[in-house]
């Protein structure tokens, strides 16, 4: 759960927010509704003390996961608060135009540099839509899509980050020892250039696994849809 709160806290507003119109989202070589892709977020909560500083969030996560109450969720669970968005969908009764749009919305996440990880039919909902009309205007004919589900979702500048750390961790531990004087001598300055060239060759296939790693999310789940929602070919 709180790697859902930290995924829907990054979402960018206009994943959240309803349009009116159409848009080209490639491969698909026809226009797609533009809408919302995830439920609007109204926020993570976790339970806290009085003395907790409520601006810090992680420090509020760390004293909540080491608390009595992290084992009593009954009593003391937290709460991710969001949109209602209805029921999760059936792609057997989908038209071809419906499930392109719900295609589109995980090509739309990717772009936003994020992977839901579950992609399964019961992680999409439906409604009455558009939105952007009365509820007493909406109907089943021009429905609503969210997608939701994102404990195992995955954004990349996340991943990113956990790779540069994963180095720096590393040339801490293998730092070079310095020497005392202000101003290093010739084999010195010769052997920090050394290890440093030496760091930087290791940094690179950690962040190249990286890379292939996220890519490869992204290219599993959109098979994942395609078979989910069960879009015969890709000549859209």
């Amino acid at each position: 759960l709180h790697n859902e709160g930290k995924i829907y806290g990054a979402f960018p507003k206009h994943l959240m927010e309803d349009w009116c119109g159409f848009n080209l989202v490639a491969p698909i070589t026809h226009p797609v509704p533009v809408r919302a892709v995830v439920p609007k977020f109204y926020g993570f909560y976790v339970p806290t003390d009085e003395a907790t500083d409520e601006a810090d969030e992680e420090e509020a996560l760390l004293q909540f996961k080491y608390s009595k109450s992290y084992t009593d969720w009954q009593r003391m669970s937290p709460i991710l608060l969001l949109e209602e968005c209805g029921k999760p969908i059936v792609s057997s009764e989908f038209t071809a135009d419906a499930r392109s749009e719900c295609f589109s919305l995980a090509l739309r996440l990717h772009y936003a540099e994020f992977t839901q990880g579950s992609f399964y039919v019961r992680n999409i909902l439906r409604q009455p839509g558009p939105l952007t009309v009365a509820p007493s205007e909406r109907s089943d004919s021009t429905p609503s899509f969210r997608i939701i589900d994102f404990g195992r979702g995955e954004h990349w500048p996340y991943q990113l980050e956990a790779a540069h750390a994963k180095n720096a961790a590393r040339r801490r531990a293998t730092k070079a020892v310095r020497s005392t004087m202000d101003v290093p001598t010739k084999e010195e300055m010769e052997r920090r250039l050394a290890v440093e060239e030496r760091e930087e060759k290791r940094d690179k296939p950690i962040l190249e696994q990286c890379s292939k790693s996220w890519w490869e999310s992204r290219d599993y789940e959109v098979r994942k849809a395609h078979s989910e929602l069960e879009i015969r070919d890709f000549n859209y």
